[in-house]
């Protein structure tokens, strides 16, 4: 739960689901959840306010051997609101519900266990100047020379980093400390 001036209250939910549909969570009594190499996994970050007009924003994903946005080993799926992955899915929905899809890859093999880590932004809905309405920012566009421009407050929230996991990969387990050669 966060607070923010401008937004108020508000919550972002983060669940992996059962298939493409998006109607069953995995009961977290389930976790760590096992996958299978090439299975698909179905996630959906929402955000709960009592603000109508508002839009989420998914900037960054990344897949952890350790529950830390900040961890230096790690799989970029989404970076600047860009797919990264080819295997992710997006699935259409409201403003305020990101639903996605991606295969299960051989960074989560590599690892006794991954966490799927989000940076997310809320923003008023319909405003051209917040970071919700940039989209996708490939990297070669981002300006070297930081901005001076300060987005009103009111506009945009700050980054706030949601988490979900852990992911093992089918026949490792908790106690396998082994680990890949490499990061593919």
């Amino acid at each position: 739960m966060f607070s923010e001036a401008g937004f108020g209250t508000f919550t972002f939910v983060f669940e992996f689901y059962n298939s493409g549909d998006f109607t069953n969570i995995i009961d977290p009594s389930e976790y760590p959840v096992e996958v299978e190499l090439g299975q698909m996994l179905y996630m959906g970050i929402s955000v709960k306010s009592s603000l109508d007009n508002i839009k989420l924003f998914v900037d960054t994903c990344r897949s952890t051997p350790n529950d830390d946005p900040n961890d230096s080993i790690h799989y970029d799926i989404i970076s600047n609101g860009c797919v990264k992955d080819d295997s992710v899915i997006i699935f259409p929905t409201n403003q305020t519900q990101f639903n996605f899809g991606l295969k299960a890859y051989s960074f989560i093999g590599g690892y006794k266990q991954v966490f799927i880590t989000c940076s997310v932004i809320l923003c008023e809905a319909d405003s051209p100047d917040t970071r919700c309405s940039q989209g996708c920012i490939e990297s070669s566009n981002i300006p070297t020379i930081p901005s001076r421009k300060r987005r009103s407050l009111s506009l945009e929230s700050q980054k706030h980093f949601i988490s979900q996991g852990p992911l093992y990969l089918a026949g490792k387990t908790q106690y396998n400390n082994s680990k890949a050669e490499s990061v593919v």
